[in-house]
């Protein structure tokens, strides 16, 4: 290190004074209005990650860089040779000359990478990181959701070629997927991806992940599907379709913002704050919906849809409110039971992609619309056949699908054990 530091000493005193005043002046030139630490941290303050960043145990550190780097430029223009800017700034000589050939500490990097424009409102966020200390793609966030309006402000800067309704979409089936199946592991300090993987069981989990790319790409994220997980276990012995999404600041900001989740919480043991939703425009909590039952809802032949959600339980009953759906917490999940709740999940409709689910639901649909007229066991072929299939063991929601199927006629579980004991001698049960 010594050696380097000499050698490159004595590549700077082969520059002539003048020379090292030219390049001293040319790197101050091009630090714009940062030339004190003052300015530096007027501008770190405008941006997203500041707190981030002054957690960093070397943030003193690097302010000290910051506060040489700027004395030794100023110490340099004035004509000061090296080996005394060195000893007035503790610093090597081979930092100096790296200095004038145009590297920078990390905070100035940092500090110029952030748009010098001072925002109205919210902090500066970076969709992407292109290199080391260098976050691109800026755009204005708030800190907190406020309202709907909050959410607006920031898809008017996303890919202004695209429909702001399409956006709405795009973000509202994202954020559902976020709270749902969507895995969220770290990128570099200030990233966050997003994982999808589905098991390969149903072809129409494909539909699912590449779909949910189209959306990433509408707000000009990249996302891909990558090579399926092969991996049998007993937990999932079909293997996984998996798709991932770049590592982008953006989504940590989706998760600390929109579902205000702290720096440790995951959705799967913490409380989401999304109160805003409850009061956005339909299109919005429409895809919100979506994307949160595409991931972990389902639809049963008990006349039952499910919703994965602990632990947000409380918060889905109330979303679902706004769609005038009633349902109610059972266990780890949210329920709808209600006929009329079950045509007005259909009609959202509550399933976008999972094909599989829709298809559950329409017939629950069509068994609704289409009841048995008249009391327990009326007619002597259904009756028979409640009777011949509960005597095989099959279940009462089995039973409900296959009458349907057979009959066109919809009879709810609950009457299918009713027939059962009411028409059959307690001896032969």
């Amino acid at each position: 290190m010594l050696i380097y530091g000499l050698s490159e000493a004595n590549k700077m005193k082969k520059l002539s004074k003048e020379e090292r005043i030219r390049r001293g002046k040319e790197v101050y030139k091009s630090l714009g209005d940062l030339t004190s630490i003052g300015k530096i941290i007027e501008r770190l303050k405008n941006f997203y990650f500041y707190s981030v960043v002054m957690e960093n145990h070397k943030y003193r550190l690097y302010i000290q860089q910051c506060g040489q780097f700027l004395k030794s430029l100023a110490l340099t223009v004035q004509g000061i040779e090296y080996h005394e800017i060195a000893k007035e700034c503790l610093v090597s000589h081979a930092t100096i000359g790296n200095w004038l050939r145009g590297q920078k500490p990390y905070l100035m990097l940092l500090a110029q990478s952030i748009p010098s424009e001072k925002p109205p409102k919210g902090k500066w966020l970076p969709l992407r990181m292109k290199i080391y200390a260098k976050p691109i793609d800026f755009i204005l966030v708030p800190e907190r959701i406020g309202n709907y309006n909050d959410i607006i402000f920031v898809l008017q800067q996303m890919n202004t070629r695209v429909p702001l309704k399409t956006k709405e979409k795009a973000l509202g089936y994202i954020i559902g997927m976020l709270l749902s199946d969507l895995s969220k592991p770290k990128g570099y300090a200030i990233s966050n991806q997003a994982l999808l993987a589905l098991t390969r069981r149903y072809e129409w989990n494909l539909k699912i992940g590449n779909s949910l790319c189209i959306y990433f790409k509408t707000l000009c994220i990249n996302a891909k599907r990558i090579k399926d997980n092969t991996e049998l276990r007993k937990r999932d012995p079909h293997g996984e379709f998996r798709w991932i999404s770049e590592k982008t600041p953006f989504i940590r900001w989706l998760l600390h913002v929109c579902l205000a989740l702290k720096k440790h919480e995951v959705t799967t043991f913490d409380k989401v704050k999304m109160g805003w939703i409850l009061d956005a425009p339909m299109v919005f909590r429409k895809a919100f919906t979506q994307g949160l039952c595409d991931g972990d809802g389902s639809a049963h032949n008990y006349r039952r849809i499910e919703i994965s959600c602990s632990p947000n339980q409380k918060f889905i009953v109330e979303l679902l409110k706004t769609f005038k759906i009633k349902s109610r917490i059972d266990g780890d999940a949210v329920v709808i039971i209600n006929n009329m709740s079950l045509l007005k999940a259909a009609r959202i409709p509550i399933f976008k992609y999972a094909e599989g689910r829709t298809i559950k639901l329409n017939k629950i649909v069509q068994m609704i619309e289409n009841p048995q007229k008249s009391g327990n066991g009326s007619d002597i072929r259904i009756r028979r056949k409640i009777i011949e299939l509960k005597k095989q063991g099959y279940p009462a929601g089995v039973i409900s699908e296959a009458i349907f199927d057979e009959f066109g006629i919809g009879v709810h579980p609950s009457s299918i054990n009713k027939t059962f004991k009411t028409f059959i001698h307690p001896n032969e049960i």
